[in-house]
């Protein structure tokens, strides 16, 4: 349990990417199945309860089973007549699951695929490549074929699979002219149907439904192992996919996303191939505003220290609170290195109340804001956004840059009463105008939400109540949900289940008050979707 133990037992490092993996220990000369040090959850990362609950479970399985490493038939290195025979062969598959490697997207230059890796049974995939290091793998009428023959796959009869579709689908259609027929499946999707509260990568979701251990560090190793790496993305998938779906089918919600998440993904894929229109002068007038905010700022926090402070920098965060303040160093719980992440910052100004804290994560966030929405590149004024129907993929920090930033938001002393739930002023609605802020929101206009009744998004006309609020507020931040409640605000609570990776309701819905659900041990769940039947 734990990075220590996983180190002195494996040699690896890293325990949130390795745990759930059967790994052999030289050492001790037997199994080792990592996870998370207990002490993880009791520092307050409750999430992850269930998660080591599972591992637990995997290990009390394999107690009885011999080790053998897994046994994949990964080909990533062929030739091209070898390839065009495997292509031909998935064309008259049952099920096919892809997944691209593509170079980075940016203003006027689309994605464009470096590897494609296919898969149509377990433990066999294949990575085709055409971009070595910046350098073309064929020559100009070998690549024109094997990208033909991607698209007789791709738009051939086969049931198609990928994890999270919508990067793949969108970046086929757009940058290729692709169009994916009779797709089957996102294995991300429906892992979040059945767990809505736990992460969605890949490198997470394969722990729960394969025996391959992790090996997200196979794209940093060089071309030979970036196509194992694809490989086994395709591979993973295609497992994940099965899994999945037997579950949801067993568990009955398989009709949840052919009804409601299947139609979705290509819609939200158009609205991020479209993008958003921008108000350009409106941009330029918050821009101005944020930077005078951020000089203002850092300023004032230069002062307050006696000495120039980058707030963005580890190293003079390190500098000015661990060794200039005198603070107890914060480490990182999976790596063990020293960090300054907004989580420490904010645990250190509780126990060291100081408004040098306050002051760097302002510095933060308007460098956050500016750098990731006031200068994003616009194509034909408009900005072009992710929409990831299970939200984020994977816990942010210092390391992961991969997960999509959070949308920042200008605080707003009032608040917003929608339904059966408070929203800040600055949260946007769909009207059938466009998306508007509720604190613009006109009495008697319609908005878009999800009716329980019929199953489907439906116009209505909300009741609306606007408030101003200078009272205490307690702020609840879980793994998929952060808002802002008053002390008396009622709150659905549903204790926690006792046995197994669920988050169904298992036990009586009671109704608490922020401030009675929050002073007592937090062992319940705050519902955020769903409806009950009954009283």
């Amino acid at each position: 349990m734990g990075n220590h133990a996983l180190r002195a037992l494996t040699g690896e490092s890293g325990i949130t990417e390795w745990r759930g993996s059967i790994l052999w220990s030289k050492l001790l000369r037997v199994k080792v199945i990592p996870t998370v040090h207990p002490s993880f959850i009791q520092h307050g990362n409750w999430d992850w309860a269930p998660i080591i609950k599972f591992d637990l479970c995997l290990a009390r399985e394999e107690l009885d089973r011999k080790y053998e490493p897994p046994h994949y038939t990964l080909i990533t290195e062929n030739t091209f007549e070898g390839y065009m025979r495997e292509m031909e062969r998935l064309v008259g598959a049952e099920v096919v699951a892809f997944d691209l490697e593509t170079t980075r997207a940016s203003a006027g230059k689309n994605a464009l695929i470096t590897t494609v890796g296919f898969s149509d049974r377990p433990g066999y995939a294949i990575s085709i490549p055409f971009d070595n290091n910046g350098e073309p793998v064929w020559e100009v009428k070998e690549e024109l074929e094997l990208m033909q023959a991607v698209r007789r796959v791709l738009e051939g009869p086969a049931k198609k699979v990928a994890f999270n579709s919508q990067f793949d689908v969108g970046v086929l259609l757009y940058s290729y002219g692709i169009h994916i027929t009779n797709f089957w499946f996102d294995p991300m999707c429906g892992f979040h149907i059945l767990y809505p509260e736990l992460p969605k990568s890949l490198d997470f979701v394969r722990s729960f439904y394969t025996r391959y251990p992790y090996y997200g560090h196979y794209a940093h190793l060089g071309h030979y192992w970036f196509m194992k790496y694809n490989a086994l993305d395709a591979v993973m998938a295609y497992e994940c996919a099965m899994g999945i779906d037997k579950q949801m089918r067993d568990m009955g919600l398989r009709e949840v996303y052919d009804r409601l998440t299947a139609p979705l993904i290509p819609v939200l894929m158009g609205m991020q191939l479209r993008g958003m229109k921008i108000d350009e002068s409106c941009r330029v007038e918050a821009k101005a505003k944020l930077e005078g905010d951020m000089k203002a700022a850092q300023e004032e926090l230069n002062a307050l220290v006696g000495e120039e402070v980058d707030a963005h920098s580890p190293k003079s965060l390190r500098h000015l609170l661990y060794e200039k303040m005198g603070l107890p160093v914060k480490y990182m719980k999976d790596t063990g290195k020293v960090t300054t992440n907004e989580q420490t910052l904010t645990e250190l100004s509780h126990k060291y109340p100081s408004k040098i804290f306050a002051l760097i994560l302002k510095v933060r966030e308007c460098r956050k804001t500016i750098s990731t929405y006031l200068d994003a590149p616009l194509v034909e004024g408009r900005i072009h956004t992710s929409y990831n129907i299970g939200g984020r993929l994977k816990e942010s920090d210092e390391r992961r840059v991969e997960a999509a930033p959070e949308t920042g938001r200008i605080s707003s002393s009032r608040s917003i009463i929608v339904g059966s739930g408070c929203l800040p002023g600055d949260v946007e609605v769909l009207t059938p105008t466009g998306w508007i802020r509720l604190d613009h929101f006109k009495e008697g206009s319609q908005a878009m939400q999800w009716s329980p009744t019929s199953g489907s998004l439906e116009w209505c006309t909300p009741i609306l109540y606007q408030i101003s609020n200078d009272q205490p507020m307690i702020n609840i931040t879980c793994t998929n949900h952060s808002c802002r409640y008053t002390l008396g605000h009622r709150l659905p609570i549903v204790a926690r289940p006792t046995t197994g990776i669920t988050t169904q309701l298992n036990k009586p819905l009671t109704v608490e008050s922020a401030q009675e659900a929050f002073t007592r041990a937090r062992n319940f769940y705050l519902p955020l979707s769903g409806y009950k039947s009954g009283t």
